[in-house]
């Protein structure tokens, strides 16, 4: 019984952590950027996709993806999350 509680509030902690990921992007991240990341990691959208629903090239959506995810990990590693 403590092993399925300790998962529960495990997932909690997980949830809540995505949360504060992705409200962190929305506030930092221009609405191109943010979209495109939740796009590809929200609704699990292939590039190609992403780059269809947004009007632009492949490689435009490798880059903007990339230096999102480069933006989002400078600002979490100065301020990391605290559960």
């Amino acid at each position: 019984m403590d092993d399925n509680f300790s998962e529960s509030n495990q997932e909690i902690e997980n949830d809540y952590e995505i949360g504060i990921v992705w409200s962190k992007a929305k506030q930092f991240l221009s609405k191109t950027a943010y979209g495109s990341l939740r796009l590809y990691y929200g609704e699990e959208l292939t590039i190609k996709d992403v780059a269809f629903i947004m009007g632009k090239s492949e490689i435009a959506i490798k880059v903007i993806l990339h230096r999102s995810r480069k933006k989002l990990a400078e600002y979490f590693k100065s301020n990391p999350i605290k559960l």
